[in-house]
């Protein structure tokens, strides 16, 4: 209910930063303004949406709608957008997604993007400008294994926190504020990879870069 409540009057700011965006595109400091608020009401709808998974993930509420779904239209679709994302902050991204993977799959197509979506958004926030993001994405046919592995030049993570980054406030949040983030990302897509019983790995060296591997059991 507090997560309709919210959402009512956030789709009315983006509804109208839209048609305020198309009716002031001839005057570039009004354009960058509507687009702040575009930019900024995205982030808030994006964070209602974690705030409510975390919570159906503590209630145990959260259910996958497994559907088959077309791997290579899927995954296309959503990797599009971040190339946009990268250039905006010029970064290099490389986007492969293997052609040999199936034709179909069967899972919850929207859960395995929304992970690889948590990890891509940290990818891109934490690589300063001029970095390099790369996603791979296979299928391992005789495991009957998705594999994505995505990997950053970004600020890397020490050792001692790679065991702490999936729980929620068990990093310095001075990072997290510095990089305008709230650390529960990677608790939620950690979550939701152990309910689709896969694995969620990670390995890292400080200002070098994070490479961030996902397992995940889907039938073709």
């Amino acid at each position: 209910n507090m997560s309709h409540e919210m959402k009512t009057p956030l789709n009315a700011i983006l509804g109208f930063s839209a048609l305020l965006e198309k009716r002031v595109k001839e005057d570039a400091k009004s354009l960058m303004m509507v687009q702040t608020i575009a930019k900024t009401g995205n982030d808030l709808n994006n964070l209602i949406a974690l705030i409510t998974d975390m919570r159906k993930i503590q209630d145990r509420t959260l259910v996958l709608m497994k559907h088959p779904f077309n791997p290579s239209e899927d995954f296309a679709e959503c990797l599009a957008v971040y190339k946009e994302k990268a250039d905006q902050k010029s970064l290099e991204y490389i986007a492969t997604v293997d052609r040999l993977l199936p034709q179909e799959l069967y899972g919850d197509i929207n859960r395995i993007t929304e992970v690889i979506t948590i990890l891509l958004d940290n990818a891109i926030k934490f690589t300063d400008k001029g970095g390099k993001i790369a996603i791979n994405i296979s299928y391992d046919s005789f495991a009957k294994v998705l594999l994505c592995a995505i990997r950053d030049t970004g600020i890397g993570i020490a050792k001692e926190d790679q065991v702490k980054i999936f729980s929620i406030g068990q990093l310095d949040s001075s990072v997290n504020r510095a990089y305008e983030g709230m650390g529960i990302g990677l608790n939620i897509a950690s979550n939701l990879v152990n309910i689709m019983k896969g694995k969620l790995k990670v390995k890292s060296i400080p200002s070098r870069g994070s490479l961030f591997s996902i397992e995940l059991p889907l039938s073709s």
